[in-house]
């Protein structure tokens, strides 16, 4: 497990002009591994340092990986379709999960589905590559109820998560019979957009101010140049 960090660092080394928004996201993954997955998500909290905290804008992807063998052990063609379904339970939200979200599901449930199959009596197929995943995501403005200062100091933000796995057969007939082989993966994304600080004792002049001071100097130059030819 790691923390990723990507921001775009060149905002903040901007010499002239005001202070401009710049992101910065942080990213954790668990790494796709054989379910069951019981674990923890966390990346920091915004450092106030950098500057005012304008928004937070984040995301949680959840990825399923499986192998499906099915077989028919009717005496008559069946029709139907396997998955394998994971659900992501996800608890002890930090800040809590009306500062996420109100629409956040922390038990979505992923499926990973074979799509139309049909078998002979006693035919057999396998092994079927599934995938699925789901993406949950979301902003919290500055405006947000209770603002963005949980959002804000030197610790973590994140979550516990755990996984259930099942596989389901939905053929009419019945007496169809399947294994599964289930990895998944689930992944943290962050991104704190803020405003950088002028660095202390620096006074910002912004560039269209700053153009006729740089013409009036060329012009100083050229005359300067022109007396000492005289």
């Amino acid at each position: 497990m790691r923390n990723l960090i990507i921001g775009t660092a060149a905002a903040l080394a901007l010499g002239a002009g005001a202070a401009q928004a710049a992101p910065i996201t942080y990213t954790d993954s668990f790494g796709l591994s054989t379910t069951e997955l019981v674990g923890s998500l966390s990346v920091p909290q915004f450092d106030s340092s950098l500057g005012t905290l304008n928004s937070v804008s984040w995301s949680v992807n959840r990825i399923v990986d499986g192998v499906i063998n099915v077989t028919n052990t009717s005496g008559s063609t069946q029709s139907g379709d396997a998955g394998t379904q994971v659900q992501f339970d996800l608890t002890n939200l930090s800040p809590g999960p009306f500062l996420w979200d109100l629409e956040f599901d922390t038990g979505l449930t992923v499926e990973a589905n074979t799509g139309p199959l049909t078998l002979a009596s006693g035919e057999a197929t396998g092994p079927i590559n599934v995938t699925g995943s789901e993406l949950s995501s979301g902003t919290v403005p500055g405006s947000a109820l209770g603002g963005l200062s949980s959002w804000i100091g030197s610790g973590n933000v994140g979550f516990d998560f755990a996984t259930d796995t099942a596989l389901v057969l939905r053929f009419g007939g019945g007496n169809v019979s399947a294994d599964q082989s289930t990895q998944a993966n689930i992944i943290l994304d962050v991104t704190y957009d803020f405003t950088p600080d002028d660095p202390p004792g620096e006074t910002v002049i912004p560039v269209p101010a700053a153009l006729p001071l740089l013409a009036t100097a060329i012009g100083a130059l050229g005359v300067w140049r022109v007396r000492r030819k005289a």
